[in-house]
């Protein structure tokens, strides 16, 4: 009889976590949406690094929409086990999550488990590289929306969890897992601090307690689009945890190894609340012209079971000659209005251009006073007008975006708009670029210094005739070395060769103090030298590079460096390109940064030109084309360097004013020649072909 009872019981349970195509949702959005991001932080309380994280996350939090972020802390490693009075935040899923994540140093963390580089095991990322990584999550569409309501009984402290989730696309895996954790903040207790000192009462937040779904979750089996996917969950909550200061996450993950989206709610009688839908038919990305009008039209329904007040907003960001409105009355950006359940309400939004170039962005927000803990309704606008050159700044390079905006202006440029790397690949997807002549990008020191859709805009871009100047600490080395701490992908290093013809040698260190314009160029050679100034907090790596395809070094460092590249000009492609391996932030003489941005444009312009293949800047090469041999002749005593166009070198020796070569081995194709004078600085090269 008890078999049998246990045996019905275990049935029940099963019907009711099953997934159904039927049935009414009350948690869970219909609409397509873009992921939530999930950041679980790898940290520890003898972390003196990792209150440095906890600000960075938090931070991302703050300035992200509500409820798009999620943050986790795992307290995990070396400096999470408790000793010399520290306390004992472990649990028993910490390992298993350090051990997915492959993660070897703290603080690291992953941003919805997401593998950014395929090519590195790992997806524990540094602490500069969470912001970038979540701004880039919080763009991709989910396939899946998660919905979550909490309750909690004091007399038996037993917490009850429901979950919806409900798919709107099909996927690729046949196994979905369910993942519920239980977080707690407000935990004061000892922290290591490096920056600020030990701190004795230490606020802990976000801190991983328990995971109601075991470590790896629970299954949804063969999920389709349309399904609607619900389950409950209990757990005891001990009388240590302070519910108050509870909250419930909850996520769904494609494997182990990829978070979809997720929510989070109070644990002690917490609810998603779905607002309504917002949509719109119109191209929101989007050219405009001067004085001319800009329309658009959003559709708010309301998905409630009653009638809603919801407040409707126009952030706009804009110059002061732009004019935005929401509504039909000129100059209003907030609105109010009341919709019946299940009805629709059309929004209308004017965007009029100024004088002023720019990338003017628009977000419309739809919240509720009622509601205030509900995951916003949010469309954003972008509209670009009255520019020819176009700033765009990495996410974590935003502060230095006024050293750019100054050199360009002074440069003597009125038309220049500035907006972030991640718009750019919209711009350009949506043919919104046809005025730009010249794409200035600011990585500074930033992490991942490029990511595949911004180098694929940027090759695009090239190949179209648009210049480019690129500037910062690093982007070689993150984006073309083998370093398994960088980010570099087949399609970043193919654009690192090919496109800003650059090959990558070692990321420098701080004895690299001083710099030079290598006065054997036309073009750059005659502005002068700086020193490099640290800007970032005891990082100072100045890029060391070699020029690739004909490619013309411009900086070259000084002392003990002399002779080494750390910045290049060519133009084998429509677009030319200037890539300075320090950024302009970095030059203590701001005037010599100043003109290098000037006479950039100018190079681009076509209003100072070179002869590149002089006598006097070239190695001479005889014969042209080179056959079976060939005979090279230099001002110099030096080391040649020969490289195919793939970047590989194919041959190298030294060359007491002449020496003859012979090129037997060599396929046909066009080469790449570098000279290196010895003990000195003067780098020639030429570029030629061998015929067989």
């Amino acid at each position: 009889m008890e078999r049998r009872m246990m045996k019905k019981l275990l049935v029940s349970l099963i019907f009711f976590l099953c997934w159904t195509k039927v049935g009414a949702q009350d948690l869970v959005s219909t609409q397509k949406l873009n992921r939530t991001v999930v950041l679980e932080d790898f940290t520890g309380v003898r972390c003196g690094y990792c209150p440095e994280g906890h600000v960075i996350a938090a931070d991302i939090k703050k300035n992200s929409p509500v409820g798009s972020v999620i943050l986790i802390n795992i307290h995990v490693g070396p400096f999470a086990n408790p000793m010399d009075g520290y306390p004992d935040f472990t649990t028993p899923f910490g390992d298993g999550l350090r051990e997915l994540a492959i993660v070897s140093s703290y603080p690291s963390a992953t941003v919805n488990r997401h593998k950014f580089d395929p090519a590195v095991a790992t997806t524990g990322l540094s602490r500069n590289a969470w912001a970038n990584a979540a701004a880039e999550m919080r763009k991709t569409a989910s396939p899946v929306n998660v919905g979550v309501q909490s309750t909690f009984d004091p007399a038996t402290r037993l917490l009850t969890v429901n979950v919806e989730g409900y798919y709107t696309d099909d996927v690729k895996e046949k196994t979905n897992y369910v993942h519920v954790v239980l977080k707690e903040s407000k935990i004061i207790a000892i922290q290591l601090d490096y920056t600020n000192g030990t701190q004795q009462n230490y606020s802990h937040d976000n801190m991983l307690r328990h995971m109601l779904t075991g470590l790896w979750g629970d299954t949804i089996n063969s999920p389709k689009k349309s399904t609607l996917v619900k389950k409950q969950y209990t757990y005891t909550v001990p009388d240590s945890f302070n519910i108050e200061n509870c909250e419930i996450a909850a996520f769904i993950s494609q494997t182990k190894q990829e978070i979809y989206s997720g929510a989070e709610v109070k644990a002690n009688g917490g609810k998603t609340i779905v607002l309504g839908t917002l949509t719109t038919q119109d191209n929101i990305i989007v050219s405009g012209t001067q004085d001319q009008e800009k329309p658009f039209s959003f559709t708010l329904k309301n998905t409630q079971k009653e009638k809603s007040t919801l407040t409707v907003s126009l952030v706009s960001q804009h110059p002061d000659d732009w004019k935005s409105q929401i509504g039909a009355e000129t100059g209003t950006t907030t609105i109010k209005v009341d919709i019946e359940a299940g009805q629709e309400y059309t929004i209308p939004i004017k965007i009029t251009p100024g004088l002023s170039a720019a990338v003017g962005h628009y977000t419309v927000k739809v919240t509720s006073e009622i509601y205030p803990q509900a995951f916003e309704l949010r469309k954003d606008i972008y509209v670009i007008a009255n520019a020819n050159e176009l700033l765009i700044n990495h996410t974590d390079a935003q502060k230095f975006e006024e050293v750019y905006v100054s050199a360009i202006k002074k440069s003597g440029s009125s038309n220049a708009a500035s907006t972030n790397a991640e718009i750019l690949v919209d711009l350009m997807n949506n043919n919104a670029l046809k005025s730009i002549k010249t794409i200035y990008y600011n990585v500074s020191w930033s992490f991942p210094a490029m990511s595949d859709n911004t180098a694929l805009a940027l090759q695009s871009a090239i190949d179209e005739g648009v210049h480019l100047f690129i500037a910062g600490q690093d982007i070689a080395w993150d984006i073309g070395s083998t370093d398994t701490r960088a980010h570099g992908t087949p399609v970043t290093k193919s654009f690192l060769r090919n496109y800003m013809n650059a090959l990558y040698i070692s990321d420098g260190d701080s004895t690299i103090t001083d710099m030079s314009m290598n006065i054997e160029d036309p073009i750059f050679g005659d502005l002068g030298k700086s020193s490099i100034i640290d800007v970032h907090n005891k990082n100072l790596y100045p890029e060391v590079v070699r020029p690739l395809n004909g490619a013309y070094p411009i900086i070259q460092y000084e002392g003990d460096h002399e002779g080494k590249i750390g910045g290049i000009r060519s133009d084998n492609h429509p677009g030319k390109v200037v890539y300075l391996g320090i950024g302009l932030e970095q030059f203590a003489n701001k005037e010599l940064a100043e003109s290098i941005v000037k006479r950039s444009r100018e190079w681009f312009a076509g209003t100072v030109s070179v002869n590149e293949e002089s006598t006097a800047n070239s190695p001479i090469l005889t014969p042209v084309p080179v056959m079976g041999a060939m005979t090279v002749t230099l001002p110099f005593d030096g080391t040649v360097y020969i490289f195919n166009t793939s970047g590989e070198k194919v041959a190298e020796f030294i060359c007491n004013n002449t020496v003859t070569l012979s090129v037997e081995s060599f396929s046909s194709g066009m080469y790449t020649m570098i000279a290196l004078e010895n003990e000195g600085t003067k780098t020639l090269h030429k570029t030629f072909p061998i015929i067989r």
